[in-house]
């Protein structure tokens, strides 16, 4: 289970997204992942196995188009990996 989390600031580190899915959800994530593209919207991946998909969901709706260091950010769960 992962949260697909996109327009990410360039400049928030691995830690700071792990601390924003930590605050508020409540969970630690084990690890990011950066997709790359082309810097417009860039994305990190939270993988959260130890969560169930009703939780996941949760959290998708909890941080999707929240504004978070300077912009909105579109979050998707991933169940399928």
């Amino acid at each position: 289970m992962k949260l697909w989390i996109s327009n990410v600031s360039a400049a928030a580190s691995d830690d700071d997204v792990l601390a924003l899915v930590h605050k508020y959800c409540g969970v630690t994530g084990s690890a990011v992942v950066r997709e790359p593209g082309d810097g417009s919207r860039p994305v990190a991946i939270v993988d959260l196995s130890g969560c169930s998909v009703d939780q996941l969901y949760d959290f998708q709706k909890r941080l999707d188009g929240m504004y978070w260091q300077g912009a909105t950010l579109s979050v998707q769960a991933v169940t399928n990996v």
